[in-house]
């Protein structure tokens, strides 16, 4: 489920394939044991575990890899559609591991004398994280303090 929005068709037909193979697999390998014949026993059975096996694996590996096979398919696509200079400035883009969501810089002018302001500026920042590690967020901002004479101000 995506953000309470519910399960999509897409999502329902995986889910019931993914389960059908595991009942279809587990089901052959109880049933292989009441066939008679030793060589569609054994037949029956290793295509039971393979079936099994399958159904277990679609389970646990479609949700925890559904953005990484998305990434892959849209860098395969894009390396051959893009110019060169934007496939490389994607490329750089894809490798950050935050992405700035919205960014403010609000700038404050205050007159304190006829010769000096005060000049005071704010980031906010709202930053998402796009990998599953809990990683730090390391922001640094540097400030100067700039003067210029009346005579170089125009």
């Amino acid at each position: 489920m995506e953000d309470g929005k519910g399960l999509t068709w897409p999502q329902i037909r995986y889910w019931a394939t993914a389960g059908t193979l595991v009942v279809v697999g587990f089901s052959a390998l109880v049933g292989a044991q009441l066939i008679s014949s030793d060589g569609t026993r054994f037949v029956v059975g290793e295509v039971g575990v393979a079936l099994l096996i399958a159904g277990i694996l679609a389970g646990l590996v479609e949700p925890f890899f559904r953005q990484e096979f998305a990434r892959d398919a849209f860098l395969a696509a894009f390396r051959y559609v893009l110019p060169q200079e934007f496939r490389e400035e994607v490329e750089k883009i894809l490798k950050f591991d935050f992405i700035g969501e919205k960014q403010v810089w609000i700038v404050q002018i205050e007159k304190l004398t006829e010769e000096t302001v005060l000049v005071t500026t704010t980031y906010e920042r709202i930053v998402k994280n796009k990998t599953r590690a809990n990683k730090p967020l390391k922001l640094g901002t540097k400030s100067r303090i700039i003067s210029f004479r009346a005579d170089q101000v125009k």
